[in-house]
């Protein structure tokens, strides 16, 4: 997964959640790039999902920013199938044109 190091080298999952001390997962200086809290990194919230979902792979469980905005929980699943199933088509067609134009 992706991280963001920030200016005084604290490692975070997210940049939503750059400065808030408690989901920091270490600091590249103290820690170094290989020793820090993985727990943070690697969630995979993902097996909680229905393994049937095809956006699993583009959503993986969700934003754990927003998990964390509405149910208090970074941990938790933030399904939003609904919104990706209205607008994947759109996607898919925008795509598709942009390809075929050359």
């Amino acid at each position: 997964g992706d991280v963001v190091v920030d200016p005084i080298g604290d490692i975070y999952k997210c940049s939503a959640l750059v400065g808030r001390e408690k989901y920091k997962c270490g600091n590249i200086y103290e820690d170094g790039i290989t020793n820090f809290n993985k727990d943070m990194l690697n969630l995979d919230l993902w097996r909680k999902c229905s393994p049937d979902c095809c956006y699993l792979p583009i959503c993986q469980g969700g934003c754990r920013f927003q998990a964390l905005s509405e149910n208090g929980d970074i941990s938790a699943i933030n399904c939003h199938r609904e919104h990706y199933d209205m607008s994947m088509p759109t996607y898919i067609k925008q795509y598709y044109e942009i390809l075929t134009r050359s």
